[in-house]
């Protein structure tokens, strides 16, 4: 496979094939359920508001 950059993006030159079908455990496949239904506004979207950088990663990857 060759690929050629174009811009910020990286190009392949061979077509990406469909998934059918994927397996997600059970705490991802609920992390999708409830984003779509927040995003839906079915339910109150609980995520956190950062309005600094370093907090949001401390927040990520649990680093104080």
């Amino acid at each position: 496979m060759t690929a050629k950059k174009k811009g910020s993006a990286i190009q392949s030159d061979q077509s990406l094939q469909k998934v059918e079908y994927v397996h997600f455990n059970e705490k991802t496949r609920e992390a999708i359920i409830r984003a779509h239904a927040e995003e839906e506004g079915l339910i109150p979207n609980t995520g956190k508001t950062f309005d600094n950088v370093d907090d949001a990663m401390k927040e990520l990857f649990g680093k104080q």
